[in-house]
């Protein structure tokens, strides 16, 4: 009979692996799960830094927008006071600038159907407020100088960049709450 017993837990035993390996099993394992959620972790944190990025470099893209189109107003304004066409340099240069950067803000966004559709809203707010600008620019060098006041007066064109500053500040909130958000839920899966 006792040797049927020891029959029985014999291979009962060989099966076991010693303690100490069966521990470091353990511990190996715990560490891959470590390094997964470091890694995780991390890759969460650079998509973060990445939509921060993008978020930013479309905030300043935007802004960049608005001080070229008061660079053109300063221009403008200057010329129509003084009627010397080198009061026009800061308006010609605005207008070159602009011209070349209206493609490159919608290929920022490239992946936002909304941040497209105000992109475009602000590109044709942009368009109006340039060609407003022109007018009168226009005019004073037909040699009708009483009308091209009038139409700065009429203020169609101060209506207009009110409207662009309105959509800028609108944006610039829109993708501030954007990143807050992005941020928030970043330290939630970080936890």
């Amino acid at each position: 009979m006792s040797e049927q017993l020891e029959t029985l837990e014999t291979p009962a035993r060989a099966n076991r692996l010693p303690i100490n390996v069966r521990l470091l099993g353990i511990s190996f394992a715990l560490l891959v799960m470590v390094i997964a959620v470091a890694l995780w972790g991390e890759r969460q944190a650079s998509l973060y830094a990445e939509a921060a990025f993008a978020t930013q470099n479309r905030e300043l893209e935007t802004l960049r927008r608005l001080s070229l189109l008061q660079d053109a107003e300063t221009g403008q304004r200057g010329f129509l006071l003084t009627e010397d066409k080198a009061f026009l340099a800061p308006y010609e240069g605005a207008i070159g600038e602009i011209a070349k950067i209206r493609g490159s803000f919608k290929g920022l966004i490239i992946d936002d159907l909304v941040a497209q559709d105000r992109a475009a809203s602000l590109d044709q707010l942009i368009a109006e407020r340039l060609e407003l600008l022109a007018r009168p620019i226009a005019l004073l060098n037909d040699g009708d100088r009483q009308s091209a006041v009038e139409m700065v007066k009429a203020g169609e064109g101060k209506a207009r960049m009110d409207e662009i500053r309105a959509f800028v500040d609108l944006l610039n909130g829109v993708r501030e709450k954007l990143l807050a958000d992005q941020q928030s839920r970043l330290r939630q899966t970080s936890r």
